[in-house]
């Protein structure tokens, strides 16, 4: 690649990835955050490691629709690192472990997850750097079956919950537990003692589609799910930055597109590691409609950044919930070594 060119590469990469991704349909089923950027482990196994400094703490939490009675909660902790191999001077491999836990409608359906992720990146060039990455989950989903209605135990006057629901032979587990895998990769494109840089990123999440009926003896399984990624951070001078987003999902015929840009300005900037700085933002989810506008703030403190953000409903569900979606909070806290001079320089990723 021409080295001399390094703004028009990076204008060009990005607009490649928003024509190609647009082009296709897609959506998601799964649990999702609106601050997507902030839960990387979720998107891509690729993106362990992916990230300026040493280790990192990652906590994300959505409530969502809380103005309904059937309110989906989400959690979200991760935790992930670099490790350095000699003799490998140009690669570095991250090594990551993240929770998730999500309970959604009025049986209370609830996931929890536990994954193991690993990724690889590899430098081609002092800008470019390519990776990989692999992941495994351990996995169970549940529900309450008390907690469900059916017209079963409508008595023809009143809906009486005494009644049976008539579906107490259906449900041949209440419990199940499952193995799922993912993968991905990842392009890395960031400029030397700049704050410029480029994401651009495909994974497949549930590679083994693994079975998750609760009854019968049909076999109902998770649908493969494909994610496409974009994340730029372009250095509009000492104190400003421009960011742009992008996520586009799908799952069989589900579908989510969310757009993102935002601002954050700097008010402190006196040392490596020891930042000031405010961010805001504006992103839009779609559908096959416009489904929520979601304004979102950061404060970047030190090795802390903090994120908030709220939807507002706008697809036709706002009726029910009078534009109120998804509260969502966010918070990172990284750590950087204190390294020797090594007789070789390590892979860099700012």
């Amino acid at each position: 690649m021409n080295e001399q060119r390094p703004y028009f590469k990076l204008i060009k990469a990005w607009v490649l990835i928003l024509l190609g991704a647009a082009s296709t349909n897609l959506s998601a089923q799964d649990i999702h955050f609106s601050q997507f950027y902030h839960s990387t482990q979720n998107l891509n196994p690729a993106l362990t490691g992916v990230f300026q400094g040493d280790k990192r703490f990652v906590a994300n939490y959505r409530n969502q629709w809380a103005s309904v009675p059937v309110d989906y909660t989400t959690f979200s902790g991760a935790y992930d690192m670099k490790l350095f191999l000699d003799g490998l001077e140009h690669s570095t491999f991250g090594v990551g472990a993240i929770f998730n836990y999500d309970q959604a409608g009025a049986g209370r359906l609830n996931t929890t997850n536990l994954g193991l992720n690993i990724g690889y990146t590899h430098r081609i060039g002092q800008r470019n750097f390519i990776g990989a990455g692999f992941g495994l989950g351990f996995s169970n989903r549940g529900f309450n079956p008390d907690r469900l209605t059916t017209n079963s135990q409508f008595d023809g006057d009143v809906f009486n919950f005494n009644l049976p629901t008539g579906e107490e032979d259906i449900f041949r587990n209440e419990n199940i537990f499952f193995l799922d895998f993912s993968a991905g990769v990842n392009y890395h494109y960031q400029i030397p003692k700049k704050r410029t840089r480029l994401d651009v990123g495909v994974a497949m999440m549930h590679i083994n589609e693994p079975a998750i009926n609760f009854y019968g003896n049909s076999t109902i399984q998770l649908p493969k799910r494909i994610n496409i990624f974009g994340e730029m951070t372009f250095m509009l001078n000492q104190d400003i930055d421009l960011l742009g987003r992008v996520l586009f999902q799908f799952q069989e015929d589900y579908r989510e597109n969310v757009f993102g840009i935002a601002g954050r300005l700097y008010l402190k900037k006196d040392k490596q590691f020891n930042d000031l700085a405010l961010q805001l933002g504006l992103s839009l989810r779609t559908h096959s409609f416009t489904d929520a506008i979601i304004p979102n703030i950061e404060l970047h403190y030190n090795r802390w950044v903090f994120g908030l953000s709220y939807d507002v409903n706008t697809s036709e569900f706002s009726t029910a919930t009078n534009g109120r979606g998804g509260l969502e909070l966010a918070a990172i806290y990284k750590i950087f070594n204190v390294k020797t001079l090594p007789v070789f320089k390590h892979c860099p990723i700012y």
